[in-house]
């Protein structure tokens, strides 16, 4: 009975870590985490991007969160990994007749797509070689409204609560090989508050950044 116990409780704590994971993939040859990686960031702008991919749905950001969200990425990643962020790349690096439309296999969906190099590509600029480029594509901020309560008896009346989500798109490419590394979507909501606004976008990016660091090529 305690074996069969066990063996259940083991079932079923592989069955969650596999649902935990299914919107994040890495790819094969990468479980030995790199150490002392370099790394660049690439966020996928429509500045750059658009004449190549006129009809695509880009990322995009409120005035408060895009410097948040530039600055910060290097800082984060550098102190909670070994990795040195080199440069994060803008379309004066960039050639758009470079990058397609690329669609990989995902668990949690029928059809993945994310704007990414084209194969044997190598993402580096004079006089610096990344070796993975971190590549966040769609990223968004969105509010919405959720009810919360007890249900619909007397002294349990539900209410409406304010959320704000942080949710994107990544590719890690590889750019010794010209090959993706791993990636997928990711996100994370908290309650909102006005007064805790600009908190709330650094909270958010924070989670969702240590996601993608968890399924990463590199430690």
């Amino acid at each position: 009975m305690k074996n069969i116990l066990l063996l259940t409780v083991s079932t079923l704590l592989f069955i969650t870590s596999c649902a935990s994971t299914s919107n994040q993939f890495l790819a094969s040859g990468y479980d030995d985490k790199e150490e002392n990686a370099t790394l660049s960031i690439l966020p996928v702008q429509a500045e750059t991007f658009f004449e190549y991919f006129p009809g695509y749905t880009f990322g995009k950001l409120e005035n408060g969160s895009n410097e948040t969200f530039e600055l910060y990425l290097p800082t984060y990643i550098e102190r909670n990994t070994q990795a040195d962020v080199k440069e994060v790349l803008t379309s004066a690096y960039l050639e758009g007749s470079n990058f397609e439309l690329k669609e990989l296999p995902l668990d949690s969906e029928s059809q993945f797509q994310i704007l990414g190099p084209k194969d044997n590509t190598s993402l580096t600029t004079e006089g610096i070689n990344s070796r993975f480029t971190l590549i966040l594509d769609q990223f968004n901020y969105q509010m919405y409204d959720i009810e919360t309560g007890g249900g619909n008896y007397a002294g349990h009346e539900t209410e409406k609560e304010t959320r704000l989500r942080f949710e994107t798109k990544y590719l890690i490419w590889d750019n010794t090989v010209g090959k993706p590394a791993a990636w997928g979507r990711v996100k994370s909501a908290k309650r909102y508050t006005t007064m805790e606004k600009e908190m709330l976008y650094q909270q958010l990016l924070d989670e969702v950044l240590e996601q993608i660091l968890r399924k990463s090529p590199f430690s």
